[in-house]
């Protein structure tokens, strides 16, 4: 979609209306309601549309009554007096947001003590969503809560999360243009239908102004000083009969690395430094071993190469690493094979790189809202908004190759040379090599991923109140999310080079003088080199290639692996690996709601919703990434990294709910909800599903509202998981688990005997990276859940305000992604039966086994180089779809405490603390397996989190301070985390009515991350904790 044409045609089409109605007529009004002493006085406008303006409160000077106009507030959508009722909902405003010193609405998110600890963004640096961010509530999944704007479904981003789940990038809306955010922390899918499982978050955009704002904010890190500024221009107007907002915002983000900070710049910042043996990052490094020969490591220069600090080498940023000599590392007596020195490649603090935490990025958002009433008394509201985001991805900021195993005797022997740690040792071979490509040699040795996105989405509506008095909503809002990732991936181009793929020697014995290893030369004499040269003779000879002799390469040659390359001739072995991906959602609605009949005087309110939903998405790679038959690939393009990303599909959804509001007694509010949503059949297993509600809210006094509620979710499948189409990756650490079994008797393992688990002690030799295939599945259905929560909203004194509710959420079916180790071990239950689940110490989900037979490829059984018989061959691939099967149950509750104080000489106080806390989390991964506590099985389960905000204004002053609280955690080697504790404090100065400044500060303490000895670099879970560090911001508003 043409993203020019489409706002041209956007603003034509609104002014045109504005231009042709006619004067309006009679304004409707919604009857305001009495309420008797001091109301809540905190309203939402309609969770539809951010363009109703918050219900004002009028106050009448005859008989001191407070009136509140009923508003729709997130999570029913009945209109009603109190933001406090059935379901537990929180607001959060700009103001709050730039009181606690978020920079983005994403921070501010994920500072929720409900929101997941767990994040996966560009600060948590992975392969698959690296310039997206996401919100998770409860921890179950961040496609499992459902994300509105102004009360709308947006499209998903194109890529999907852990190259699985699709989920809402929560990046897209600047903070500049928010005016407030409410999240409903309870299921709510008889409201909004599927993804609202564990709740609802609705981001309010900027509306109704009257006057032109702008805003600026600049940030800088102590740690690299570097700057993150903004800047927010928003105006907007009124005629006799319409209004109108517009909303601009650019920011700028400069690139953050883990180098620039202190701590984690190192190897030698691991928590076990000096008393446990841990390995830098090689840089270029050689192992031998065989033969009857010691393991050794060498270097370069080793074999005649060039040092490690060579320009030609590493640019000049290796350095000589050995673990054996203390002044280098700091420990002896290692007890280790490997002696000798390899170069070592720093992580910033003695040269070399690392990846940036924060990316460099570019975002410009536009936003315009327009409403006009017509004559009729029909109100049209119609939005557009536009969001365009550039960044550069420095991930693994270098490339590297690794070759692997040599088996080429006599060049070996002919090559490597002594050192003071190692002496030469005749007839080994390469079981290892490995060599990084730096930055500092030149910009094409870099690795990188530039971004390119987009979000456009359209939204116009109508609505009005009918004769009988019931007011209707009807609308359309279409969204587009474009992405396109612009990189270049290294090809076997490299790989053959290095192996001497094409080379001639003068003594060869082809007569196309092509070169080749030396294997059977050095075992039986020079006459049977012919039999290295000619693969005729059946003994795997034939030139010099990749994995050529019995897997191994055949021909040594260390210049090629470490000598010299060229911008040229490395730009040469690089080819597109980019990525473009689109999303596309197109959403029409028709609300009515209204009172229909009384209880005991009271009206019942009710709430009719119909929907209509498309929904689309595609990710294409590269053609160098498909296969040439099938999908009109390049299979000339051999990449040598990376995997494929690659589906497609769309659907569509019919919904109809309805709810009602029930006023049972005068203190007595009954809430009730249906919703049944039909999908159509090509696109999953789903077909129709139901989900309903029950709350009840019961005020016994006017001080306290007890509540509970119990619900129905559902959530359909992802899109990706079910259209995902052929990807491919290598998965470290698969064990060979039916192989281990074969070879050691049915489970007498030296060690372990006939003992229930003994798969535990298969040795190293079972554990390999294997290559694995992952696809969609048609014959996904939806996940299923129930809801239910009970809770208190109270004033425990004058002041203070408490709230407490407890949950219980429980998903079944819940899709996972296919196992490459389950699926290994589902082969061994096929072929041993259950001798094999006692081998194995465990249940496993039942299994087709001609399916599974099907989906792990095997070897032959003869090793082609020894000519051993195994019971099995080796395992060559896997492939894995996604299922439903899971079982996921939360149990936990929610406390928030508030207390103001109001003075009139000292100032206006206030004290808020919010805390979340999970009593048990359990996991059942199939019918015939246990449920797991996972706050006690797995490691980073965080417990709890709290919140505390403090906060001072008088006159034209406020200070606020606000404390983050993660509580503890179970860590790798049995130890528990301690709490992790920020906080950040921000002032602001009313200069003029017209003028604001402030400051503030965030991570006041510069804390950083527990380090845990289990992790390697840079120590610690990057998926819970951050190492952005202490950074200060100073912005004005300026209002005219």
């Amino acid at each position: 979609m043409n993203n020019k044409l489409f706002l041209t045609l956007f603003f034509a089409f609104t002014m045109s209306l504005n231009v042709f109605a006619d004067n309006p007529g009679d304004e409707v009004v919604e009857e305001p309601v009495a309420v008797e002493e001091t109301v809540e006085t905190e309203t939402s406008s309609d969770d539809s549309s951010s363009d109703d303006a918050p219900a004002p409160v009028t106050t009448s000077d005859d008989d001191e009554v407070v009136t509140l106009q009923k508003v729709v507030v997130t999570g029913s959508r009945i209109k009603r007096t109190d933001i406090a009722g059935a379901l537990p909902t929180i607001v959060i405003t700009k103001e709050d947001i730039d009181a606690s010193g978020f920079r983005s609405v994403t921070e501010a998110l994920q500072s929720l003590p409900q929101a997941n600890a767990y994040r996966q963004d560009e600060q948590n640096v992975n392969t698959f969503t690296p310039n997206a961010n996401e919100i998770d509530l409860r921890r179950i999944g961040p496609g499992r809560v459902l994300y509105l704007i102004n009360g709308r479904r947006t499209a998903d981003y194109p890529l999907p999360f852990n190259n699985a789940s699709n989920f809402v990038n929560t990046g897209t809306v600047p903070r500049g243009l928010v005016d407030r955010i409410e999240i409903v922390s309870q299921g709510s899918s008889a409201i909004y239908g599927s993804d609202a499982v564990t709740g609802v978050i609705n981001i309010i955009t900027t509306t109704g102004k009257d006057f032109s704002e702008l805003e600026a904010n600049v940030s800088v890190t102590e740690h690299g000083n570097d700057m993150i500024s903004s800047l927010t221009f928003s105006t907007g107007g009124f005629t006799e009969n319409s209004s109108w907002t517009i909303g601009i915002d650019a920011t700028q983000v400069d690139p953050m690395y883990l180098s620039d900070r202190e701590g984690f710049d190192d190897w030698t910042d691991g928590p076990d430094y000096a008393t446990t043996y841990m390995n830098p990052r090689w840089g270029a490094a050689v192992q031998m071993a065989g033969f009857g020969a010691d393991t050794a490591s060498y270097r370069p220069a080793d074999f005649g190469g060039p040092a490690c600090n060579s320009q030609e080498l590493s640019g000049g940023v290796f350095r000589d690493f050995s673990r054996d000599l203390p002044d280098i590392y700091g420990v002896t007596n290692y007890p280790g094979s490997y002696q000798g020195y390899v170069c070592m490649y720093g992580r910033g603090a003695n040269g070399g790189d690392t990846q940036t935490i924060v990316n460099e990025r570019e975002d410009t958002t536009v936003m315009g809202t327009f409403t006009h009433n017509f004559d009729n008394g029909v109100q049209m509201d119609a939005r557009v908004f536009y969001f365009e985001d550039t960044a550069y991805l420095r991930s693994n900021v270098s490339r590297y190759v690794s070759m692997g195993d040599y088996l080429d005797p006599i060049r070996i022997q002919n090559t490597v040379q002594a050192n003071d740690l190692v002496p030469s040792q005749p007839g080994q071979q390469v079981v290892y090599s490995l060599r990084y490509f730096t930055p500092a040699m030149g910009e094409a040795f870099e690795s990188k991923s530039d971004y390119s996105e987009d979000v456009t989405d359209l939204f116009i509506g109508f609505s009005g109140v009918f004769d009988n008095g019931f007011e209707w909503q009807a609308g359309v809002n279409a969204t587009e999310y474009n992405s396109l990732i612009t990189r270049k991936t290294l090809t076997s181009g490299i790989k053959d080079y290095m192996a001497g793929v094409g080379t001639t020697c003068e003594d060869s014995v082809r007569e196309d003088k092509l070169c080749y290893g030396s294997y059977w030369q050095n075992a039986y004499g020079p006459a049977y080199a012919v039999f290295d040269a000619d693969p005729a003779y059946g003994y795997n000879g034939g030139p010099c290639g990749v994995d050529v002799f019995y897997g191994r390469n055949n021909c040594w040659l260390p210049d090629r692996l470490f000598g010299a390359i060229s911008a040229e001739q490395f730009n040469g072995w690089l080819a597109d690996d980019s990525t473009n991906s689109y999303s596309e959602q197109m959403l029409a609605d028709f609300t009515m709601s209204g009172e229909i009949g009384e209880i005991n005087g009271a009206p019942i309110g009710f709430a009719l919703q119909l929907e209509y939903q498309t929904q689309e998405y595609k990710i294409t790679p590269s053609a160098g990434r498909l296969d040439d038959e099938q999908f009109g690939g390049d299979n000339a393009i051999d990449f040598i990294q990376g995997s494929t990303r690659y589906g497609g599909g769309d659907r569509e959804r019919y919904s109809v709910g309805v709810e009602f509001s029930l006023p049972l007694a005068d203190n007595v509010e009954m809430g009730l909800a249906t919703r049944y949503d039909k999908y159509d059949d090509d696109s999953s297993n789903v077909g129709g599903a139901i989900s309903s509600m029950l709350n009840i809210a019961y005020r016994p006094t006017e001080d306290i509202l007890l509540r509970a509620s119990a619900s129905q979710s559902f959530r359909a499948p992802d899109m990706h998981r079910v259209f995902a189409g052929a990807s491919s990756a290598f998965y470290g650490g698969i064990v060979d688990g039916p192989l281990c079994y074969a070879q050691t008797s049915g489970g007498n393992v030296p060690g372990a005997g006939q003992a229930e688990g003994a798969y535990n002690f298969c040795d190293a030799s079972y554990s390999s990276t294997r290559r694995g295939f992952s696809g969609g599945n048609t014959e996904l259905y939806e996940e299923q859940g129930t809801n239910y929560s009970f809770g208190i909203v109270t004033e425990l004194a004058e002041n203070v305000s408490f709230q407490w509710d407890a949950y219980q959420m429980v998903l079944e079916e819940a899709v996972r992604s296919g196992s490459y180790q389950e699926l290994v071990h589902q082969q061994g239950v096929c072929l041993y039966g259950d001798d094999y689940l006692t081998f194995l110490g465990g249940n496993l989900p039942p299994a087709d086994c001609a399916q599974v037979s099907e989906l792990l490829v095997r070897g032959p059984t003869t090793d082609p180089l020894t000519g051993i018989d195994a019971p099995l061959g080796p395992i060559v691939s896997g492939t894995m779809y996604p299922y439903n099967q899971t079982k996921l149950e939360f149990i936990g509750h929610d406390t928030y405490l508030t207390w103001t104080k109001e003075t009139e000489n000292a100032g206006d106080f206030r004290v808020s603390l919010a805390s979340s806390t999970i009593v048990r989390v359990n996991r059942q991964e199939y019918a015939s397996s246990d449920e797991i506590d996972l706050l006690e099985a797995f490691i980073y389960e965080p417990r709890s989190q709290q919140n505390l905000t403090v906060s001072w204004s008088r006159e034209d002053h406020a200070l606020s301070l606000f404390a983050d609280r993660l509580g503890h955690m179970n860590m790798y080697q049995g130890k528990v985390s301690d709490p992790h504790i920020t906080y950040n404090m921000s002032y602001s100065y009313d200069y003029s009515p017209d003028i604001d400044l402030y400051l503030s500060v965030r991570n006041l303490t510069d804390v950083m991350p527990q380090k845990d000895g289990g992790f390697g670099y840079p120590y610690y879970y990057q998926g819970v904790f951050s190492v952005f560090g202490r950074y200060a911001s100073a912005g004005f508003n300026y209002r005219f």
